[in-house]
């Protein structure tokens, strides 16, 4: 049976996709698997990452205005606004919300430097720290529910979250060394950012696990509490 569904598929492909679409019918299962969507994160993270990391040295005095504004708009604004989208085809809430509300902001930081070029208006640190306070509880919420899928998205949430706090005080108590260290909190979350975006694209192309992204944390926690009940039990005994 199967030599002659090859030998109709290669000799009558109208009959071919005819008889397809007949066993498809009597049996939906039998349909052609979904075609491979890309993963958005990889996109997103990109974005994400290079936004980042150009925004700090921008801040570190490095890099001019034109490029900063340009990169926070496009990779950091529009480009996880793309993946966020697509995560939503997907179903996962936490891509979703995540490179949605930071592409949005991304989109604000972008257009703040370009009304603030324009003389718009005047923009006093404290208003930009008020907005990074904002975001600074924005990100501590994705802290525990990153904890449950791997080490390597923690970590770049936690980094993130030490160099909002940092930068929270920073514009609002004029020493310099505050904000150094928030670039750099922030540049090593950009840089994580990259790493867990090259772990899609690797496992993607190569198929086996070159950069690894470590178990979610609270779970080997959890496991290590619950390891080895029985010599616990032994060495309560011992103490009893």
């Amino acid at each position: 049976m199967k030599a002659s569904i090859f030998e109709l598929k290669e000799n009558n492909k109208k009959n071919y996709e005819n008889l397809c679409a007949f066993l498809f019918e009597m049996d939906p299962s039998l349909g052609a698997p979904a075609r491979k969507l890309s993963n958005p994160g990889a996109l997103g993270l990109g974005g994400f990452g290079a936004a980042v990391i150009i925004f700090q040295l921008h801040s570190l005095g490095y890099v001019g205005i034109g490029p900063t504004m340009w990169t926070a708009i496009v990779l950091g604004g529009l480009m996880q606004l793309i993946a966020g989208l697509h995560e939503f085809k997907t179903g996962n809430n936490f891509g979703y919300a995540a490179f949605n509300i930071f592409g949005g902001l991304w989109f604000c930081f972008g257009l703040i430097v370009l009304g603030k070029q324009f003389n718009w208006y005047e923009l006093p640190r404290t208003d930009m720290g008020m907005l990074l306070i904002v975001f600074t509880l924005f990100t501590f919420l994705f802290l525990y529910p990153a904890a449950n899928i791997d080490m390597a998205l923690f970590s770049t949430f936690a980094v993130l979250f030490i160099g909002f706090v940092f930068g929270d005080i920073a514009h609002f108590v004029d020493f310099k060394p505050l904000d150094v260290i928030s670039c750099l909190c922030f540049i090593v979350g950009g840089l994580l950012s990259w790493y867990i975006m090259a772990h899609v694209i690797f496992l993607d192309i190569f198929k086996k696990d070159i950069l690894p992204v470590g178990a979610p944390p609270l779970t080997t926690l959890m496991n290590r509490r619950h390891a080895n009940p029985a010599g616990q039990s032994m060495r309560n005994e011992q103490h009893a």
